[in-house]
């Protein structure tokens, strides 16, 4: 046997390798990446309800939250799902609007409330790699 054939095989293996080695990450794992991340930013997830049926996770009427020094943030998203495909990612689906409320009131100046309605119809997000690093 030659080195080349010896160097053929051996690059065959790790490319068949690689596509069986391929990074797999679930529903499960991308939504507790997202609360860790989410708390690590000081923001609180409450959802309503978690329920997993077959390969999707959904989420209910979440709750966002985050408190700063002069103000806070509050929204509500009513549906996310994380639904996880055949190759080792997920798919992420959530409700097309949301609404979020942010009250500000710094010092000696005058508390203002905004009302946000988020659009993102359409919206596609897939997930992948591998616990605890996922894009």
């Amino acid at each position: 046997m030659t080195h080349r054939t010896a160097l053929c095989g051996t690059t065959a293996f790790f490319i068949a390798a690689a596509g069986l080695a391929q990074a797999e990450v679930t529903g499960a794992d991308v939504w507790a990446n997202w609360k860790s991340a989410a708390e690590s930013m000081g923001q609180t997830l409450a959802p309503g309800s978690e329920s997993q049926d077959g390969d999707t996770l959904t989420i209910t009427d979440l709750k966002v939250t985050m408190q700063m020094p002069e103000g806070s943030i509050e929204g509500s998203i009513d549906l996310i799902e994380f639904q996880d495909n055949s190759d080792g990612t997920v798919a992420i689906t959530m409700s097309p609007t949301y609404a979020m409320v942010v009250s500000v009131a710094p010092p000696d100046e005058d508390p203002v409330m905004i009302t946000l309605q988020v659009a993102q119809e359409g919206l596609s997000m897939d997930a992948s790699g591998d616990e605890p690093d996922v894009t």
